[in-house]
């Protein structure tokens, strides 16, 4: 009976090498590091200094600060009194080595040099928001204002509704995977006068 059970484990195993040498696993899928969002910005400005619009990594927390990296396009929206400007970003994370936790949020701000960065000692930034009112369909609704932010995640995480890699912000605590995230026909503002 040993000897029957020796030869049986034995034909297991030589059967299980095979398999996993003819059946490696799966590759994990790449994970997408560029994308492209658009729609209608909306802002008030009582100064003649262009108003901008980008996307900045701002690792572990969504405060603009000195080393917040540019990762998009710039838009300039102009400098009317009061607009509605189209505006498409492409944003490109593929240099980033982001962790659990951190964030690119999109950016309004004054641009008194007019060198295409927000400087965050000299100039007023602000975050880009949906409109509450009509929603948005890119990054909302939401029943109040909020950023409009990606979030990055190592693995998924059901309460937040992410997924690995780079989630767009659909609510006050809930994001979408941006492989799933609608992209376009976004209507964002700032509530603040620049």
């Amino acid at each position: 009976m040993k000897r029957f059970l020796v030869i049986f484990l034995g034909i297991i195993t030589i059967f299980t090498v095979i398999f996993s040498l003819a059946c490696p696993p799966e590759p994990e899928p790449e994970l997408t590091k560029k994308w492209t969002i658009s729609g209608t910005a909306k802002f008030t400005t009582t100064k003649t200094d262009n108003i901008k619009l980008a996307a900045y990594y701002t690792g572990d927390g969504l405060i603009m600060n000195t080393s917040s990296k540019l990762v998009s396009n710039v838009v300039n929206l102009g400098n009317e009194t009061t607009t509605d400007a189209k505006f498409s970003l492409k944003i490109d994370a593929s240099s980033l080595s982001p962790s659990t936790g951190h964030y690119i949020k999109i950016v309004f701000w004054r641009d008194a040099d007019n060198n295409n960065k927000c400087d965050v000692s000299s100039e007023s930034n602000y975050s880009a928001c949906p409109n509450k009112t009509n929603g948005c369909p890119c990054f909302g609704p939401y029943d109040s204002l909020a950023i409009c932010s990606y979030y990055y995640d190592e693995g998924s995480n059901s309460f937040m509704g992410t997924q690995k890699g780079w989630n767009q912000r659909t609510g006050s605590s809930k994001y979408t995977p941006i492989d799933s995230a609608k992209k376009s026909g976004a209507t964002i503002e700032s509530s603040y006068d620049f």
